[in-house]
């Protein structure tokens, strides 16, 4: 799929994916399915088939999971398809969608107002947990791909052609911006190929100190709510990366506290700060595919995912691990959420829902994958 800019997305859940690898996962899947069976048949062994998923279809496709309170989490789907569960995953149902255009990602700031923001600058809000919708103007075409609401009346939405849209009365009305093309790292020929870079994440702790992060590595940051935005990627500018149109993109960009946080995105990239941002590293990471979302963890550690059915748990000190999960999980995962006392849900593409009640340690089927 193509923005409005005209550039395909990166990202698995909203364009394109990981060839290589979802390629050798369907393969594999193939030979599981037609290969298998036929050995267990030949060996007189009983075969074992997982039961059929209570609702979800293989074409579902989830982009989105928030927490609305113990045990409860809201899925969001192509097409704005909605499923809600009150039980960790052990029943769904499914809710009217707030419209047939996609919504892409979902902020809430309780257990039952938040918003939603998606293709051709659609927001919708909620103020009953998803079970109703309505329309706002958010004064942009723009596909937008985050939102992040610190209060109930501050949020802001970023996406295609620099765009960043803000409300500060709850959404009642909303204010459409361009963050300009930062120079840093940026040659003279190349100010034109990229002068509207795509942002894909939007992370703000309060209502003034936020980050953006995007294409080419684009990371900016504000500290007066969005009056004005700083640069905050020439950190990132190595040996290995000599000019911003080498740097990996960041898909997803998280801050824990004012000081610390990470950042992921295309190739495997992680990214840390312990400094507000004033400088990023890289972190060897132990995969080569995107990573979409991250979610901090009472423990102190933080959850990653993303395609071919990674999910990694660790933190900046002693690296990033591979959590366990069930056999023959090769799809996309776009996003991971935890309710309040600890229970995890992860969704992705074929349908994909995988629950933990261990905070990510370990991870279990809800529907096929």
């Amino acid at each position: 799929m193509e923005t409005s800019s005209g550039r395909r997305l990166p990202m698995a859940p909203h364009g394109a994916v990981s060839v290589s690898r979802n390629r050798r996962g369907a393969i594999a899947w193939l030979f599981a399915s037609l290969v298998l069976p036929l050995a267990v048949t030949a060996c007189r062994q009983e075969e074992k088939v997982l039961p059929p998923p209570p609702m979800f279809a293989i074409t579902d496709k989830f982009f989105d999971v928030k927490p609305l309170g113990n045990k409860s989490f809201l899925l969001l789907g192509y097409q704005s398809k909605l499923w809600r569960t009150d039980d960790a995953g052990g029943t769904f149902r499914k809710l009217n969608p707030a419209t047939k255009v996609s919504l892409t990602r979902m902020s809430f700031v309780d257990g039952g107002k938040g918003w939603g923001v998606g293709h051709v600058g659609n927001v919708f809000k909620t103020e009953d947990g998803g079970q109703s919708w309505a329309k706002e103007e958010s004064g942009t075409e723009a596909s937008l791909f985050d939102v992040d609401f610190p209060t109930d009346q501050k949020g802001w939405a970023v996406g295609d052609v620099s765009t960043v849209i803000s409300t500060g009365d709850g959404g009642q009305t909303w204010k459409s911006e361009k963050i300009p093309m930062s120079q840093i790292g940026v040659r003279e020929d190349m100010s034109l190929a990229i002068s509207d870079p795509i942002f894909y994440s939007v992370d703000f702790l309060d209502e003034k100190t936020g980050w953006v992060g995007g294409e080419f590595g684009q990371i900016r940051f504000t500290e007066d709510g969005g009056a004005t935005w700083g640069a905050q990627h020439q950190s990132l500018l190595t040996s290995m990366y000599r000019d911003i149109m080498s740097l990996p993109t960041i898909l997803c960009l998280r801050m824990r506290d004012r000081q610390n946080g990470v950042a992921v995105g295309t190739y495997g990239m992680i990214i840390t700060t312990q400094d507000g941002g004033q400088t990023w590293n890289f972190f060897k990471s132990p995969v080569l595919e995107p990573l979409y979302d991250i979610k901090y963890l009472a423990d102190g550690d933080a959850l990653i995912v993303g395609a071919s059915g990674i999910v990694l748990r660790g933190n900046a000190e002693s690296g990033w691990k591979a959590a366990e999960l069930p056999p023959g999980v090769f799809t996309w995962i776009s996003a991971v959420a935890f309710d309040p006392s600890g229970v995890g849900v992860a969704v992705g593409g074929h349908g994909l829902v995988l629950t933990s009640g261990d905070m990510g340690k370990t991870w279990e089927w809800k529907t096929n994958g």
